[in-house]
């Protein structure tokens, strides 16, 4: 949890250089391996994720402003990742959490570089 506090936290000050904006909340994205052989790290990625947004929203949120998450499904499949991250990116994620297995990673890289969202991945 620390850790992805840690990479939250460089977010804060993104956000803060956009100025008053007219969205009330802040929406990540978790594009992660819930189903298939990843299913038991995925999970545990999202409950991080989970308890850290918890945590900050509690505390007032990014600003004032309340972060919403949606989760989207790889199957641990790199052609289902792609089609998940492309959906990621038509609902328009500050950034996407996101995915772990490297296979995965790679192959949805480039579409969320092209549309200017970062990526933050288990390292």
């Amino acid at each position: 949890m620390k850790k992805i506090l840690f990479i939250l936290l460089p977010l804060v000050m993104v956000v803060w250089s956009f100025g008053p904006a007219q969205a009330d909340t802040v929406k990540f994205g978790i594009v992660i391996e819930v189903s298939g052989g990843g299913a038991p790290v995925g999970k545990n990625w999202i409950r991080g994720v989970l308890m850290a947004v918890e945590e900050i929203n509690q505390a007032g949120g990014i600003l004032g402003k309340k972060i919403e998450t949606f989760t989207l499904d790889t199957q641990s499949k790199p052609p289902v990742s792609v089609a998940a991250v492309k959906k990621a990116i038509e609902r328009k994620p500050f950034a996407v959490f996101g995915t772990i297995y490297s296979s995965s990673t790679i192959v949805n890289m480039s579409f969320l570089e092209k549309a200017g969202i970062p990526q933050f991945q288990e390292t």
